[in-house]
């Protein structure tokens, strides 16, 4: 009985030293082993955000996953590997890789929060009755213009991208979708993010009220013929009067232009 009480109180001391050098490791760990440290773990969590690890044998950049190598990387290039930054928007990775040409190497990428388990949000083609688009006229604070965009944003947690496509028409514009088909994905820029948006093309009909976030300043939502559009896209630009006065919007964007392309060339415009 001594013996076994003996044994047990052994067990509870190596339990307890071990959970202190656990917790000094943690307290003592550096930064740049803690961005190391998250990135790891988001890697495993969410490995579809991530991409493929890729094989630099095969003509490919390689992410390299082992700490002791993304240390060594680290201090080869003098900056962080890992997680450099995060809100709760984005999520900004400095990737350890290995180039074609077997070399060590660093890349940023941003990886958005909606799209860690899936598509990041959507974009909607929706026209009208007479077939005309339905668009919005909105400031962007990236561009500091106001532009000329469809319906777009990023998709909630454990929603759809069908109901978040229903969602944003109807809190941007105030319409409401009666059908609504799929047309494809896109990347918002495979040169730094990984994250991709899916595609639809809806008609509308209802209008009701908005409930836009305070966010998205958006003055108004017009109309325009396939021609009118395809005019615009080619002048860059469109002149036009909100509340009495006199905005340029630009038409430029590439989710607009995607959209156009793929539902003429399914025969839907």
């Amino acid at each position: 009985m001594k013996l076994t009480i003996f044994k047990k109180s052994i067990q509870m001391l190596f339990a307890f030293i071990f959970c202190m050098i656990s917790a000094h490791l943690a307290a003592n760990e550096t930064p740049d082993q803690k961005n190391i440290a998250r990135y790891l773990e988001l890697n495993e969590k969410y490995p579809h955000a991530f991409g493929p690890n890729g094989d630099w044998k095969k003509g490919e950049i390689e992410l390299v996953l082992d700490l002791p190598t993304m240390m060594k990387i680290q201090t080869q290039f003098h900056q962080p590997v890992g997680v450099v930054a995060e809100d709760r928007f984005w999520i900004w990775i400095r990737d350890a890789i290995i180039l074609p040409t077997g070399e060590y190497n660093t890349y940023n990428r941003f990886i958005s929060q909606k799209g860690l388990n899936g598509p990041a949000g959507v974009v909607v083609l929706a026209v009208n009755p007479n077939n005309d688009i339905l668009v919005n006229l909105i400031y962007r604070h990236a561009t500091r213009n106001w532009e000329i965009e469809l319906p777009r944003g990023g998709r909630d947690k454990g929603e759809t991208t069908l109901a978040a496509a229903k969602r944003e028409v109807k809190e941007e514009t105030g319409y409401i979708i009666t059908d609504i088909f799929p047309l494809g994905t896109i990347t918002t820029d495979s040169g730094i993010f990984t994250n991709f948006l899916e595609v639809f093309f809806a008609k509308i009909d209802k209008l009701e009220n908005t409930s836009r976030d305070d966010e998205e300043v958006i003055a108004t939502v017009i109309t325009l013929s396939k021609n009118k559009v395809l005019d615009i896209f080619c002048d860059g630009k469109l002149e036009i009067v909100v509340n009495g006065q006199k905005i340029t919007a630009y038409c430029r964007d590439s989710f607009f232009a995607y959209a156009l392309l793929l539902a003429e060339k399914k025969g839907l415009l």
